[in-house]
């Protein structure tokens, strides 16, 4: 049984190989090169291929007449490169040849002349562009500066208004007495329009209008501020 199964893995493997060489195109086994010579061709002599005796005569001449004419043709490169180099070595040639690198020299010399123009011109109004973009960065700043002022201003006003509210010793009886009286109420509701609905003690809710609020955000009684104006006025 692995005897047969030996055999068709074998089967299969050249039917493979055989396949694989046909899609190929084919192998030609040659002989080693160790390999004797076959007895059917050991003593074997190859006969002469005969030769037409005209026709080797006739292409002896062309034979002739081809390496002739390339001799000359050679020659007459030889004589042609020997004039050139004479001629570049010749005075008047290199009289020439100087005469025409001072022109190119010279028509160097005004290019770089006109490119010096160009970028003299260039530099010009790249300066001027920078001292545009300098002088606008500088007025820029200074206007930052004055908005800072400004603003810097208005809040030292500011501060020196609200100081008038400030807690000093001269005013000191008058704020507590305003602190005891005041009552700062935080259990409240507000609608979309800023109305606040503040419930009292008794449980009834008394509606607030929005803008009796102060900076700190915290409402204040009416009652109170009301009570703090009346005692004011009494001590001046």
């Amino acid at each position: 049984m692995a005897a047969l199964r030996l055999m068709c893995s074998s089967l299969l493997s050249l039917n493979f190989l055989t396949k694989a060489e046909t899609a190929i195109g084919g192998r030609r086994w040659r002989k080693r090169r160790w390999a004797p010579i076959a007895a059917s061709k050991l003593f074997v002599v190859r006969e002469r291929t005969p030769i037409d005796p005209e026709e080797y005569e006739e292409l002896k001449v062309r034979y002739a007449h081809y390496r002739t004419a390339v001799r000359s043709i050679r020659e007459y490169f030889k004589q042609e490169l020997l004039a050139q180099t004479s001629a570049l070595t010749d005075k008047s040639h290199m009289e020439q040849e100087e005469k025409h690198l001072a022109q190119c020299l010279s028509e160097n010399e005004r290019w770089n002349r006109e490119s010096a123009k160009f970028r003299q011109a260039r530099e010009v109004i790249f300066e001027k562009e920078k001292q545009d973009l300098e002088l606008k960065q500088l007025i820029e700043i200074e206007e930052q500066q004055e908005e800072l002022h400004e603003k810097l201003r208005l809040q030292v006003l500011k501060t020196k208004d609200e100081s008038k509210r400030f807690v000093s010793p001269e005013n000191l009886e008058n704020m507590i007495e305003v602190a005891l009286n005041q009552r700062s109420i935080y259990n409240f509701a507000i609608d979309p329009e800023g109305n606040r609905f503040i419930e009292q003690a008794d449980g009834s809710t008394v509606v607030q209008k929005s803008g009796n609020e102060d900076e700190d955000g915290v409402h204040r009684n009416p009652e109170a501020e009301t009570l703090e104006s009346r005692t004011a006025l009494t001590k001046e």
